[in-house]
């Protein structure tokens, strides 16, 4: 994966320096929404979290303690959530992979600048 971001880098280091601002608008527009997507993904990770919790707290007459702690448990066990590529895609997740993006067009956008 080095090798695509490099390479990826390197693209985005020949656009800034060889064309025209105006042509970032549009891939800046497809990140936002990527950004996006990815957080809502993961807001649904987190409401799966907190389903167990959820159903814990209701009291329902017709079914025992023990059927509840079952429920519970399978919903636990069930780990739903968002996934891609076998991963669950959680908030903190995305953060982090925010920041680093921040951090790389900031490190990118300060070698073009001092490039002119």
């Amino acid at each position: 994966t080095n090798d695509h971001c490099s390479c990826l880098m390197l693209s985005a280091v020949d656009l800034f320096h060889y064309s025209h601002p105006s042509a970032l608008v549009a891939p800046a527009i497809v990140l936002g929404g990527v950004v996006l997507l990815f957080l809502r993904a993961s807001t649904l990770t987190d409401s799966c979290e907190r389903m167990p919790s959820f159903v814990n707290s209701l009291s329902m007459e017709q079914i025992t303690h023990r059927d509840r702690m079952d429920l519970v448990e399978h919903i636990s066990y069930s780990r739903a959530g968002f996934f891609v590529f076998e991963i669950r895609l959680t908030s903190g997740m995305v953060l982090k992979a925010l920041y680093v993006l921040c951090m790389a067009i900031f490190a990118l956008a300060t070698k073009v600048v001092a490039g002119l």
